[in-house]
């Protein structure tokens, strides 16, 4: 049973600053559930956060311009596209 379940299980796409979100998110459940913070308040300070940061990955990486402007898309990985880029090597 366990190993059929395993074949079935897909991680979230790693895109450039993942790690904030993984972060944001446990610190955001220990804020309002240890801390007692308000619930609206610090999912929205965690959302400006995590934006934040994607967007200066995106200029980092050369998608976006300083101005927040597309220089370039970034598609953001699936299995499939994965998958593919595997095969041809």
């Amino acid at each position: 049973m366990i190993q059929e379940t395993a074949k079935n299980v897909v991680d979230i796409a790693r895109v450039p600053g993942t790690y904030l979100l993984e972060r944001e998110v446990s610190n955001t459940f220990n804020d309002i559930v240890v801390n007692g913070q308000n619930e609206r308040t610090r999912i929205d300070k965690a959302v400006k956060s995590v934006n934040h940061e994607f967007e200066r990955k995106l200029e980092e990486f050369g998608y976006n311009n300083s101005d927040g402007s597309v220089i370039k898309d970034y598609h953001i990985p699936t299995l499939e596209s994965v998958t593919k880029l595997l095969e041809r090597e």
